[in-house]
């Protein structure tokens, strides 16, 4: 990445070409879906009596979350026309166009 950026110093950055390894694999239809992916464990929590159990589950949940966020530190793909993303779980389905 150094010898990028020493390379370009100065340079119109729109004409700069950057390399495919600065991309997310995952497209930017597919990156909100992660968010709902571990959602039933929310559903679980709600039906908990015990607020410590509840509390578990939330917090497993938030987890999943920081983990799929600090995977993410790459900019994802830019979605081609026509493109589409569907995700369907147990009490989710998420489509993306």
């Amino acid at each position: 990445m150094w010898t990028i950026l020493k390379d370009n110093i100065g340079k119109d950055l729109s004409r700069v070409t950057m390399p495919l390894y600065f991309n997310d694999p995952t497209g930017m239809c597919q990156r909100p879906a992660c968010v709902g992916e571990y959602c039933y464990m929310i559903e679980i929590a709600s039906s908990k009596k015990e607020p410590e159990a509840r509390m578990a589950y939330v917090v497993a949940y938030a987890s999943t979350l920081l983990n799929t966020l600090e995977t993410m530190i790459n900019k994802p793909f830019n979605p081609l026309l026509g493109e589409t993303y569907e995700l369907i779980g147990e009490n989710f389905r998420y489509f993306a166009e």
